[in-house]
């Protein structure tokens, strides 16, 4: 088992997918770390800006299963 500790001023946010541990969304929403997903590192990219997390509902990291990413 891997552990994962978060530490809110040495990231922004968490980009992540469907599978992510269940230990470190807990940990990423208890330090209100938004999670991400690829599409939107991709989109930020493209765009050469860094786009809001809440801009798109295929932003959040569990986007591909339906699901409402937990609030942060």
């Amino acid at each position: 088992m891997c552990c994962v500790t978060v530490q809110r001023d040495k990231f922004d946010m968490v980009v992540t997918d469907p599978g992510c541990d269940q230990d470190l969304v807990a940990q990423a929403c208890e330090q209100k770390l938004p999670l991400v997903s690829v599409m939107w590192l991709q989109q930020c990219i493209v765009t050469g800006e860094c786009r809001s997390p809440t801009e798109s509902p295929l932003y959040k990291y569990n986007s591909e299963e339906g699901q409402d990413s937990p609030e942060y």
